[in-house]
């Protein structure tokens, strides 16, 4: 006589979880194997760019709306010295010298800097291969999206502290609070976290150093970039960076203030923070 097999009720329940929450399995928040903490960033629509009265704005925010249509995690910081040697196994900070660029072993919890657009995407293909997830630069929409955390305003609502001396630019001021003695005409971002994270908990999203998104940047883009999950231009020699640094005015730190660099810049303004795409999540108890 022929078997029939009948599945358990608990296989069907966890079969039926598994496919009818989907998403919402997802937890929000977990820390990966090099101590990055990663956040769950669920899809909405929200208006990219900024408005015609907005102090500061330049000719390529124009204001149109995005509708993101995929979840993803972000690190809730940029990806930090110590965090960029657990995966790349070297230094990114060079030797003493005269240039800007240069500066000597800041500390495990500064951002990563002097660090190419290629050399993102190589850290990220790394940490991919380490971690047996897909970890990526943010697309530009996506890095204002989460910037902004649900705000529509030229900042989000916790930059209640944009420099290390309160709200005051004063170059000279920057300069002199350099927590590091070996530096030679060097401006050093801060350790990431010191200040308050925005609603979706992420930090330093204003200021510290400039990220690198993925997209290319064209400065008309707007005008004829899609509603849904938009990817940059397709054949511009520049990418995109976002944020603004601790060397940059008020206005370059906007949720929308845009800038790009060649891919083989290397800074020490110029640093990244990862995404991660949902289909190699990390899932939770179904609710």
């Amino acid at each position: 006589m022929q078997k029939i097999f009948i599945p358990s009720v608990a296989l069907i329940c966890s079969l039926s979880l598994a496919t009818v929450h989907g998403q919402e399995e997802l937890i929000d928040k977990f820390d990966n194997g090099i101590g990055q903490t990663m956040v769950l960033v669920k899809p909405g629509l929200f208006e990219m760019g900024s408005p015609l009265d907005e102090k500061g704005r330049d000719k390529d925010e124009l204001q149109h709306d995005v509708q993101l249509t995929q979840t993803f995690y972000m690190s809730t910081t940029e990806v930090t010295q110590k965090q960029w040697i657990a995966v790349m196994g070297e230094e990114t900070w060079f030797l003493r010298g005269g240039s800007r660029s240069n500066y000597i072993n800041p500390g495990d919890d500064v951002p990563a800097v002097n660090i190419s657009w290629h050399q993102a995407v190589a850290f990220c293909e790394a940490l991919s291969k380490k971690e047996g997830k897909t970890y990526r630069l943010p697309t530009e929409a996506e890095w204002e999206y989460a910037c902004r955390g649900g705000f529509k305003a030229a900042y989000n609502h916790v930059l209640d502290r944009r420099y290390p001396w309160k709200n005051t630019w004063c170059k000279e001021r920057m300069k002199s609070t350099s927590a590091y003695d070996n530096l030679e005409n060097s401006y050093v971002a801060r350790e990431v976290a010191q200040f308050k994270p925005n609603r979706y908990g992420l930090f330093d999203m204003h200021g510290n150093v400039w990220e690198w998104c993925s997209d290319k940047y064209l400065a008309e883009y707007y005008e004829e970039s899609p509603k849904y999950d938009p990817q940059g231009a397709e054949f511009e020699k520049e990418h995109v960076i976002r944020g603004g640094s601790i060397t940059d005015e008020f206005v370059h730190h906007r949720s929308a203030s845009r800038s790009s660099r060649a891919p083989y810049t290397r800074h020490s303004t110029i640093g990244f923070r990862v995404a991660m795409s949902v289909e190699s999540a990390v899932t939770g108890p179904a609710k």
